[in-house]
């Protein structure tokens, strides 16, 4: 249960990561 809580925050993480990173990439990327 706990591995799968994990693994769907980490979706979840990189998901949200993937829209804002459309919108404005974050500071510090290169």
């Amino acid at each position: 249960m706990y591995h799968y809580v994990q693994a769907v925050l980490a979706a979840i993480r990189s998901a949200i990561d993937a829209l804002l990173f459309q919108h404005r990439p974050p500071p510090g990327f290169r």
